[in-house]
């Protein structure tokens, strides 16, 4: 039974790893290590730690074989087997008992029932127990079964299926989710404000306990919707990256950050899974109400290469502890869209705030009669980094600069998109939007975005 197919069946958390030969001899498909691929060492240790858990059914399966190799292999190419044991000896042999479901077929290889050196081989008898008897090899002939060393399952086996008891965890949930092609761009390298995202609130223990507080295990399984058969290097490439976020200060992130909680690998695979473990001490701030639980809360990202079709995909969590899982909050519903351009003839591409000529840059005003929370976005071409500020203002432009002034800011040039967000309402009054890019005198339109929970009007200030 495929890896898809026992968790369609039966419910059990499909985990996959890509076997990738590695060293210096040719493969029979010439593998090489790809990035974020399991080494074979990680490999080797997850498969043990698997099985040894107990609650885990392992399956292995080959990619497609040439009739000389299965020939030569005695292996099926495209065909799932059942892993029944792995051992790895005291002098570092590891081994793999495979069964192929067919009850026939099986590995013609090392150790298999055809290498009659088997048994004289010391290593492998004290690896498997010290009896490997001609009529334990004629039963495991005809029953399809078989030893394989663990390098050779690299070279002849594409993928490595874990199926996890999902009773393992005593909290779970799931959220099935559309997410149209025409939500957000096709690219997503430089925003993720339209991505589906997800907040994840673990609850961990009082701060009084913290030398106690454990580490729940918190497991992400994001599961694509496919109607169709799909061959190896077709389909939507997607990962879900987790980032960490503040108690009572979670939102929506825009900007990617660079230091995620788990960057997901991309991967066209139909499962994806996410697994880590909640570090108390990291994961959890202080709170000043010892009375209070501990909590810890990650932003979940749903993120594409890039997009071309509308994609329907569920998102199932899976934890040891107590857990609330809800949609990120959207913008704010109110928005104003403004299309300029910084422009070398009209004097206002002044550049960065480090420039005498920053305040020749386009600016914009706006008032509020009340309380109103507000969201910038800046976009323009990737090949520039731009730049969001906005300070209090007097319904005219600004002819000097302060930092005192300012209310809210981008930060840093970002290239592509900068965002600015208040933390909290802005409170009554009149308000300039400066908008910039890092270098001056360069030509370019921008598209200028700001979102606001009460109705508000943007003008431009004419230079």
């Amino acid at each position: 039974m495929r890896l898809v197919d026992f968790f369609c069946f039966e419910g059990w958390i499909p985990e996959r790893i890509r076997l990738v030969s590695e060293g210096g001899g040719e493969t029979k498909i010439g593998m090489t290590k790809r990035d974020g691929e399991d080494s074979s060492h990680r490999a080797w240790d997850r498969l043990r730690s698997a099985h040894s858990f107990g609650d885990c059914l392992i399956t292995i399966s080959t990619g497609d074989l040439s009739e000389l190799e299965e020939a030569s292999s005695g292996l099926v190419g495209g065909h799932a087997y059942a892993v029944l044991d792995v051992v790895e000896g005291g002098d570092g042999l590891k081994l793999l008992k495979v069964k192929n479901p067919w009850g026939r077929k099986g590995w013609k290889g090392r150790f298999s029932p055809e290498d009659d050196s088997s048994a004289r081989n010391p290593s492998f008898m004290r690896s498997i127990g010290g009896s490997y008897s001609s009529s334990e090899r004629d039963n495991h002939r005809v029953g399809g079964i078989f030893w394989i060393e663990f390098g050779d399952a690299m070279v002849f086996f594409d993928n490595l299926s874990l199926n996890w008891n999902p009773k393992l965890f005593s909290h779970r949930s799931v959220l099935h989710e559309l997410w149209p092609l025409a939500q957000g761009p096709r690219e997503d390298r430089y925003s993720w404000g339209d991505n589906p995202q997800f907040l994840l609130e673990v609850r961990i223990g009082r701060i009084t306990d913290a030398l106690h507080l454990s580490s729940p295990s918190v497991w992400i399984l994001l599961s694509r919707h496919i109607s169709q058969t799909e061959r190896e290097g077709e389909g939507v490439f997607m990962a879900c990256h987790v980032a960490n976020q503040l108690v009572g200060e979670a939102g929506r992130i825009f900007k990617p950050p660079h230091n995620l909680r788990h960057r997901c690998i991309y991967s066209n695979s139909q499962h994806i899974l996410v697994r880590f473990d909640v570090d108390p001490t990291q994961d959890c701030p202080q709170n000043s109400d010892e009375t209070k639980k501990r909590r810890a809360v990650y932003s979940l990202v749903v993120s594409q290469l890039e997009k071309s079709t509308d994609v329907r995909f569920s998102l199932q969590v899976f934890s040891t502890a107590p857990y609330q899982l809800y949609h990120s909050p959207p913008r704010p519903p109110y928005l104003q869209e403004v299309k300029g351009r910084w422009s070398v003839e009209k004097c206002s591409a002044g550049g960065s705030f480090s420039h005498d000529t920053y305040l020749l840059n386009p600016h914009y005003t706006f008032n509020i009669s009340s309380p109103t929370s507000l969201h910038i976005e800046l976009k323009c071409s990737p090949s520039h980094s731009c730049h969001i500020m906005v300070a209090n203002g007097e319904g005219r432009r600004r002819e000097r600069f302060n930092f005192s002034d300012e209310v809210i800011s981008s930060g840093s040039y970002i290239h592509g998109c900068s965002f600015a967000s208040s933390a909290s309402k802005l409170p009554q009054g009149n308000y300039t939007i400066i908008v910039s890019l890092f270098q001056p005198n360069i030509e370019s339109p921008f598209l200028l975005n700001v979102y606001s929970d009460k109705r508000i009007r943007i003008n431009e200030l004419i230079l």
